[in-house]
């Protein structure tokens, strides 16, 4: 986190719902519903470093309230070269479509 909101922008997630082997769809459908227990919630204290697995623990941020935006750095790694998000992913990250090499 490199700058924290006025208030909300809560990171929010579940560590390790899921597997490469399990998918787990009755408590990724409970989690969906509002119905999970396990759901954390980190400090939004700018200079907070989270490492965590988010393709196998669903995440999200509460809505950023007030005119101070919340601005944070997101790395990533894969075990392939040549990997790329998808459009849907890309344009949740960047908030535009990519552009044609």
């Amino acid at each position: 986190m490199l700058q924290a909101p006025l208030d909300g922008g809560v990171f929010e997630y579940v560590p390790m719902l899921r597997t490469e082997t399990d998918r787990n769809d009755d408590a990724v459908s409970a989690l969906l519903a509002g119905r999970h227990p396990g759901v954390r919630t980190l400090s939004g204290a700018a200079g907070t470093l989270t490492l965590f697995r988010g393709h196998w623990s669903p995440h999200r941020v509460t809505k950023v309230l007030g005119d101070v935006l919340r601005i944070n750095a997101v790395l990533s790694h894969v075990r392939h070269a040549g990997h790329r998000l998808n459009d849907k992913t890309y344009g949740l990250f960047y908030g535009r479509q990519p552009t044609a090499p």
